[in-house]
C-alpha cells in the first residue's frame, strides 16, 4: 500500500505539470478507494472537496476550446460558492448561538479546532474579547456575503471576493492545521 501511495503522489505532481484526463481519472478512483478503505479517517469536508475538484479537473483537462474552458471554470466557481456559502449557512442556521447572536464563536474556536497551532493558542489567550468577536463577524461576512458577490460577473467584484477568500483561508491555516484544505480552497 505504501508503494501505491508514493506512486499516487508522484502522479499527482506530474498531473500538475502535464494535465491529462487519464491521470485525473486514475487519481480520482485511487483517492475514492482510499476514502472507502480508510472510512472515518478520510470522511471529512476536505476529502469531499478534493474528490469534487478532482472530478471537475477531468473536463478542464479536455478543454481545448473556449466554451469547454469557460464551462469548466464556471463549475469550479460553483464548487467554491457551495463550499464557502455552505460553510457560512451551517454556522448561521446551526444551533450554536455563538455564531449569530453574541458573535463569541472565536473566543473558544482557536482551542477547540481539530489541531490548534501555537498562533491559534496565542490568539485565544492574548487577544481581547472584542477582537475575537470581530473575527467571528469577519468569518460570517466572508462565508455568507462574499459568495453572493461572486455571482456578480464583474472583474473588480471577483477580485474583492478572491482577496477575502484568500485572507480567510490564510487566517484559518495560520491558526490551525488543516492539511491541504486551505491550499485547495485558495487554488
Amino acid at each position: 500500500l505504501t508503494n501505491v501511495i508514493y506512486v499516487d503522489i508522484i502522479l499527482a505532481a506530474v498531473s500538475v505539470v502535464f494535465p491529462h484526463p487519464i491521470l485525473f481519472v486514475y487519481l480520482y478512483i485511487s483517492y475514492y478507494a482510499y476514502k472507502r478503505v480508510a472510512g472515518p479517517f478520510l470522511n471529512f469536508q476536505w476529502d469531499a472537496l478534493l474528490l469534487e475538484a478532482q472530478l471537475l479537473s477531468i473536463p478542464l483537462s479536455l478543454a481545448h476550446d473556449l466554451f469547454l474552458t469557460k464551462l469548466s471554470l464556471w463549475l469550479f466557481k460553483v464548487l467554491l460558492f457551495r463550499l464557502m456559502w455552505g460553510s457560512g449557512l451551517v454556522k448561521l442556521f446551526g444551533r450554536d448561538s455563538a455564531w449569530h447572536t453574541d458573535y463569541s464563536a472565536m473566543t473558544y474556536h482557536f482551542l477547540t479546532q481539530p489541531l490548534p497551532s501555537l498562533l491559534g493558542m496565542y490568539m485565544h489567550t492574548h487577544l481581547p474579547y472584542e477582537v475575537l468577536r470581530g473575527f467571528t463577524v469577519v468569518a460570517i461576512v466572508t462565508e455568507v456575503h462574499l459568495p453572493l458577490l461572486s455571482l456578480v460577473n464583474n472583474m473588480y467584484m471577483n477580485a474583492i471576493v478572491f482577496i477575502g477568500y484568500v485572507a480567510l483561508q490564510l487566517g484559518i491555516a495560520g491558526a490551525g492545521y488543516y492539511g491541504f484544505f486551505n491550499a485547495l480552497t485558495i487554488v
